[in-house]
């Protein structure tokens, strides 16, 4: 699909994988769901944004939908977004942001638990104030990966109620300001930071 795919009611039910050239907009009271006649996962490869609102939700069971964000032309300044101001998340979803992507949070995001797969980081995320919630399941921060935050509690106060796998080549950027208060980096970082990975502080 080149374009934009908005789901605004009923149940979506593929049976294939997805490449989404724009856009994936969620709202009303839509559900994504794999077909359950699949015996495989499905993958779902977006090169726009992410906008999930109202009641809508993913639901997929006993397959996985595995969602990657892959767009390489996304730019610091010009990056896929994810907006998630829907009361639900569903369940038996991943999330990975590829290798030379940049994704950035518009909101608090609260992603489906996927039961026992990770959530990849392999290229950046900037979090700015914002949260990400991966709902009980492993944040997996891949060597080359950047995680911009302005958050007080550095990572432990952006990626939130889950575990953590952080590589040491990894790269870190705390950016938080005067109204966010004094910034620490947090306890989950790795116990050392090997070339090429790096620690950025700046705090204006």
């Amino acid at each position: 699909l080149a374009g934009t795919l908005t789901l605004d009611t009923g149940t979506f039910l593929p049976d294939f994988d997805i490449n989404i050239g724009g856009d994936l907009n969620m709202t009303g009271n839509t559900i994504f769901d794999v077909d359950h006649g699949m015996s495989v996962n499905l993958t779902l490869n977006l090169s726009g944004n992410l906008n999930v609102s109202d009641n809508a939700s993913w639901y997929n069971y006993p397959q996985y939908t595995h969602v990657h964000f892959v767009n390489t032309t996304s730019t610091m300044s010009a990056p896929q977004t994810i907006s998630w101001t829907s009361v639900y998340s569903g369940q038996y979803v991943s999330f990975t942001v590829d290798a030379g992507v940049t994704v950035k949070l518009l909101t608090n995001v609260v992603l489906p638990a996927d039961q026992d797969e990770d959530e990849f980081l392999k290229g950046t995320l900037i979090c700015d104030t914002y949260t990400l919630d991966v709902s009980a399941d492993n944040f997996n921060m891949q060597d080359g990966a950047t995680l911009y935050t302005q958050n007080v509690g550095g990572v432990d106060g952006t990626i939130i109620d889950g575990s953590f796998t952080i590589g040491s080549a990894t790269n870190f950027v705390f950016n938080g300001t005067v109204t966010t208060g004094a910034q620490v980096t947090g306890l989950n970082m790795p116990n050392g930071i090997t070339t090429p990975g790096s620690v950025v502080i700046s705090n204006p």
